[in-house]
């Protein structure tokens, strides 16, 4: 029968595994002697120590948290700063494309304003020429005629008068006005030095017109209308005649109211003292500076000379147009015998002829021989534009229009879509080119290429009177090869750069073996 190891018994085995567990003498002292409570105490020792090392890893992660929420805060704030100097780079970015757009602009509005300036210039020497040959004019309608000057001297209380008013009311009670024999009307004024100059009423308009300006004249002359139309006193008279002669024509003003107060009295109209010459002369004159004013101002200003000028093409068509209609009838007998439609083209070709010749010339001018172009000007040759090319580019877009109108009336005996589209691609390029003013030089080395249409529409006329076997239809088909061919010299020029010296090489290599040859039997003969 075994028996159970008592306590007592059993004692000594765990002093030796706490001996052999290599624990410190203190620590074995305190653990309990059975093994099960030691394990309990281990789990309870493990059990702390695990929920300190818990506690101190918890402790970390939340400083690592915190941590990384600061970072992330730190870096949600760069993203922030980021995003905002993103955002001010793009507004730099497009102050800076404004400022070089609005310095674009300025140049631009720099160069139309010296253009400008340089044009009112010539537009101020111009009516500073028109005003003096006006002036010229008028001093020749109307040539000086003998007149009556009495000079004689004033009265001492003339002399010392305070005012010029005084010396006016001074001189009119003593001196009454006369008239002369031959009905004109005196009147006198009183100068500087005291003394009393009679001088009549032609004369006294003489010297306001040769010494006011052509506005104040003008102004004058309003004036005494509205006196004698009674739509104003004489004070308000005088007045404005004060404020129209200034303080340098005082002399004026006085004789001025002096003839006012003789003309009242006696009942005859200021006016009426002007000869009818020279009004006629200077109305003739506002009209025409009127006239000229409306044709410069409004057909050739700048805003309008495209409109007048497409305006004026398609005048020109239909002016064309019935001269060609007049002179063919007239001329050639053969044409009552063609039907509607080829009268139609006869005369269509007649106006393409025209605005062919037209638009040659004016580009050949404009590209080769007027400084529009030029390397002398600043600025680039794509931009450049003048009044003059805007409006042989107006001329050539009314006639577009007007071919194209004719096209479409009687499609498509004058042409199919081909000619359609040409014409509607070239009004868009002519619009463009007026209205934007860019790449008129193109257009017009384009247009120079309209210097075949004559030679197509002579070859069309012989054709249709039945000339197609004459020499004439042989000159013109060489004439149109050799236009065609100076049209076509860029592609061509493409063939020559390539093919002539490949030619050239060849001729060299050839002529260099027959060298080569002849020095060999020179050689072979010496031998």
């Amino acid at each position: 029968m075994t028996q159970t190891p008592t306590p007592a018994a059993a004692a000594p085995a765990p002093a030796v595994a706490v001996s052999e567990a290599g624990l410190p003498d203190a620590i074995a002292a305190a653990l309990p002697p059975d093994p099960y409570e030691q394990l309990e105490v281990a789990r309870k020792i493990t059990a702390v120590a695990v929920a300190a090392r818990a506690s101190r890893l918890e402790l970390e992660a939340a400083r690592l948290r915190q941590k990384l929420a600061d970072k992330d805060r730190l870096a949600a704030e760069l993203a922030d700063r980021a995003a905002s100097l993103e955002q001010a780079l793009r507004d730099s970015d497009a102050r800076l494309r404004a400022a070089l757009d609005d310095n674009a602009k300025l140049a631009k509005e720099r160069d139309s304003l010296a253009h400008t300036s340089k044009k009112l210039a010539r537009d101020l020497a111009k009516l500073e020429t028109f005003k003096r040959h006006l002036m010229q004019s008028l001093g020749d309608d109307n040539p000086p005629i003998q007149e009556t000057v009495d000079i004689r001297t004033c009265e001492q209380s003339v002399a010392k008068a305070s005012s010029w008013k005084d010396g006016v009311a001074h001189s009119r009670h003593h001196h009454p006005v006369s008239s002369l024999a031959d009905g004109s009307t005196e009147i006198e004024s009183v100068n500087k030095e005291g003394r009393t100059t009679r001088v009549d009423g032609k004369e006294f308009f003489r010297q306001a017109r040769n010494r006011l300006s052509y506005e104040q004249f003008a102004a004058f002359l309003a004036n005494i209308k509205e006196l004698n139309a009674h739509r104003q006193s004489r004070e308000e008279t005088l007045q404005k005649a004060d404020e129209i002669f200034g303080s340098e024509n005082k002399d004026l003003f006085m004789s001025f109211q002096s003839l006012l107060s003789r003309s009242l009295s006696s009942g005859v109209k200021v006016y009426q003292m002007m000869d009818l010459s020279t009004t006629s002369v200077v109305a003739a004159k506002a009209y025409k500076y009127r006239a000229e004013s409306l044709v410069k101002d409004y057909l050739l200003a700048d805003c309008y000379v495209s409109y007048t000028a497409v305006l004026g093409g398609i005048l020109m068509c239909k002016m064309v147009y019935d001269i060609t209609h007049l002179i063919s009838s007239l001329y050639y007998k053969g044409y009552g015998s063609l039907t509607k439609i080829q009268k139609l083209e006869w005369n269509n070709r007649g106006m393409s002829t025209v605005h062919a010749m037209f638009i040659t010339l004016m580009s050949v001018y404009l590209v080769f021989f007027s400084n529009l172009f030029s390397d002398e000007l600043d600025g680039p040759v794509t931009v450049r534009s003048s009044n003059l090319s805007n409006f042989t580019l107006g001329v050539s877009l009314g006639y577009f229009i007007a071919d194209l109108a004719m096209l479409s009336w009687a499609y498509p005996s004058l042409g199919g879509m081909e000619y359609v589209l040409h014409h509607l691609l070239s009004i868009i390029s002519l619009v463009y080119a007026i209205y934007s003013e860019e790449g008129q030089l193109y257009t017009y080395m384009v247009l120079i290429s309209e210097t075949t249409t004559p030679g197509i529409n002579l070859r069309w006329f012989l054709d249709t009177v039945g000339m197609k076997r004459s020499k004439a239809y042989l000159v013109n088909g060489v004439t149109m090869f050799v236009a065609w061919l100076v049209k076509q010299m860029r592609t061509f020029s493409c063939i020559l750069i390539f093919a002539v010296p490949t030619i050239l090489l060849v001729m060299n290599t050839v002529w260099f073996v027959k060298i080569l040859r002849g020095l060999k039997k020179t050689l072979a003969k010496r031998q």
